[in-house]
């Protein structure tokens, strides 16, 4: 598994304009529905971070990447056999890229997850948390990780996974997916692999 982040602050305008160039006329469109312009800056940034490492891995040049959506909207690659995954937050974008289904997810540490924990945690999650916002987003973005993993997304209902706590860190109720955290910035980044 390889994961790799950048910043929209990285690109310049012009780099936006030629990296926006060589989207497809969907995901053009799915940018520029974006009223915020560091939305749409997210948007052709995972474009170009996941066609960088895709063209890496598999010696594919950038520009012939096709990407589609599958029933459940995950992004994958028309031609080329790997798993892939982006996210974002703030000023950064990350993808995650695996032989295996993958997941990402990143946010930024604040008092949402804990606000949200009532709706996502349970008892034992809630006491692992304790009010800390780091461990909230931590949780969050592991849950969402798993989620998008399989496929569902969020809409998978962040509460259908459980994370306890184990050794000092919380492992997940699925015993077949590793995952991987870090915090950079006041990010928290969570990647989940599923082992099919």
């Amino acid at each position: 598994m390889k994961i790799e982040k950048c910043k929209i602050t990285d690109f310049s305008p012009e780099e936006y304009e030629r990296l926006f160039a060589r989207m497809s006329p969907e995901r053009q469109a799915k940018a520029l529905r974006f009223k915020n312009e560091d939305d749409r800056k997210r948007c052709v940034a995972a474009d170009a971070l996941a066609r960088r490492m895709i063209s890496e891995k598999c010696g594919k040049d950038e520009e012939n990447i096709i990407f589609a959506e599958d029933e459940n909207g995950k992004p994958y690659a028309e031609n080329a056999e790997i798993c892939f995954n982006v996210s974002h937050s703030g000023i950064y974008v990350i993808c995650a890229l695996s032989e295996k289904p993958v997941g990402a997810d990143i946010e930024k540490i604040s008092k949402a997850a804990l606000h949200a924990l009532p709706r996502f945690a349970d008892e034992i999650e809630t006491e692992f948390v304790g009010g800390s916002e780091e461990k909230a987003t931590l949780l969050w973005t592991l849950k969402e990780a798993y989620l998008k993993a399989g496929g569902t997304g969020i809409a998978g209902g962040l509460g259908s996974v459980r994370f306890y706590p184990e050794s000092g860190k919380l492992a997940c109720s699925d015993k077949s997916c590793e995952f991987t955290s870090e915090i950079i910035d006041g990010y928290i980044i969570s990647v989940c692999e599923k082992n099919e």
